[in-house]
């Protein structure tokens, strides 16, 4: 029988993304980058400190997996600069879309990201 976790066993039990930060999750097509990165965000307020105020999760093709996260603001499509440059406080995840990416979105997904 274990015990429930700590406030410091908890901090320790994972690696937490330290907010602001950019990553890239990548795997060959079925390799379950979807599924990795839903559960991160479902449990934000765990695996990011602090955690940001709001998701947003755009993609390009439509998942079934996707109906099985109603709190998290799904949408379908490329985000522009603008809706990036203009997000406060808000973890922005682009799911397979390296092939419509553009120089400028690229930009605010390097150096924007670090200095707001």
């Amino acid at each position: 029988m274990t015990s429930a976790p700590t406030e410091r066993t908890r901090s320790t039990a994972v690696l937490q993304f330290k907010h602001l930060f950019t990553a890239i999750c990548c795997g060959s097509t079925g390799s379950g980058k979807t599924l990795f990165v839903l559960p991160l965000v479902e449990n934000i307020e765990m695996m990011i400190e602090p955690p940001p105020e709001s998701t947003v999760y755009n993609f390009m093709e439509y998942q079934p997996v996707f109906d099985e996260y109603p709190q998290i603001d799904i949408r379908q499509g490329m985000p522009t600069v603008r809706e990036l440059e203009e997000a406060r406080d808000t973890l922005i995840v682009c799911d397979d879309m390296m092939m419509e990416s553009n120089d400028a979105l690229l930009n605010v997904f390097t150096r924007g990201s670090h200095h707001r």
